[in-house]
Formats: structure tokens, C-alpha cells, sequence
């Protein structure tokens, strides 16, 4: 993408998911914490000039929500129980790392994918991405149920295990 406006709408996007799972860690409540990623993305948004491109945009993205959790305490005043800002730090720096794990995670599962034989990518998009139950699995395999929960099985085992070396060897760099 040539636009720089284009890229950060495509990587709020895929940052989405990480940044509300960041506030929901912060905010218990469910709508207070749609109000607060709400606002984060316009706050997000008014500052799209000050992001670096090539750094890590869910990080800044999560760093901003961070600002913005603590801006609505602050507004929330007495009107719930509240946690002390020192343990909302720690949850959040918490909440920061499993969210670097999790976007790690996903760039190994997508390498990891990839290199899982065509039955066994096809299983898994059939499972994951359609939903479709083992039974019409089995039909559209041309295989029984339990043939198919032993592709699946294989295909997981396999994905986990590739997940994790990729993990590994991402740390040892």
C-alpha cells in the first residue's frame, strides 16, 4: 500500500481484536470498555501522524488505550469500584506482553499454515474458518467421522508443534 492512511486503517484493523482484549484485561465491563475502544480508535485516528510505519502498531495502539482506560477512571470518579492506578499498570503491562505473544503466535500459525500438507490445510479451513461439524466433514472428505478427528488431531499436533519451534527460534534471534 502506497497510502500511509490506507496501511493504518489496515493495521488498526488487524489490531483491533488485541486492542479490545487489552481494554476488556483493564475495564471489566463490558460496555464501559466498548466506550473506551471507541474512543481509543478516535484518538487513534486524530493521531495517525505520529505513528512510526516499520514499528510495532498494536503496541503503540495498545499504549494509547492504556492512556485512555486511565482517562476514563479518572472520569469514572466514584461512580464504581475502582482499582488502584499501580495494580491497572501492572494488569496492563501484563495485558501488553500476552498481547506481543498473541500477534507472535499469529505470525507463526500463518508460516505454519502454510507448510501443513493440502488435506490438512483444507481440514483445518473447513473446521475453523467454515465451521462445518466432523459429520459434514466426513461427507465432504469422502472419509468417516473418525478418520477426519484423526486428520484434524494430526493437523493440530502438527500446528502446535511448528508453532512452537518458530516461537523458539524467533527468541534465540
Amino acid at each position: 500500500m502506497s497510502d500511509p492512511r490506507e496501511q493504518f486503517v489496515a493495521d488498526l484493523t488487524d489490531a483491533q481484536g488485541r486492542i479490545a482484549a487489552y481494554i476488556r484485561t483493564l475495564i471489566p465491563d463490558h460496555d464501559r470498555a466498548k466506550d473506551v475502544l471507541q474512543e481509543t480508535n478516535l484518538v487513534l485516528w486524530r493521531k495517525a501522524d505520529e505513528f512510526t510505519p516499520g514499528t510495532e502498531f498494536g503496541a503503540w495502539a495498545c499504549k494509547v488505550a492504556y492512556f485512555q482506560v486511565l482517562a476514563h477512571r479518572r472520569d469514572s470518579g466514584r461512580e464504581q469500584l475502582l482499582f488502584d492506578d499501580e495494580l491497572v499498570g501492572q494488569v496492563a503491562a501484563t495485558a501488553e506482553r500476552r498481547g506481543e505473544l498473541f500477534d507472535q503466535r499469529q505470525r507463526a500459525m500463518r508460516g505454519c499454515l502454510k507448510k501443513l500438507d493440502a488435506r490438512q490445510r483444507e481440514a483445518i479451513h473447513a473446521k475453523y474458518s467454515l465451521s462445518l461439524p466432523i459429520a459434514d466433514m466426513a461427507v465432504r472428505f469422502s472419509s468417516t467421522s473418525e478418520a477426519v478427528k484423526k486428520l484434524l488431531f494430526r493437523a493440530r499436533r502438527a500446528l502446535f508443534a511448528c508453532i512452537e519451534r518458530s516461537i523458539s527460534q524467533e527468541g534465540q534471534r
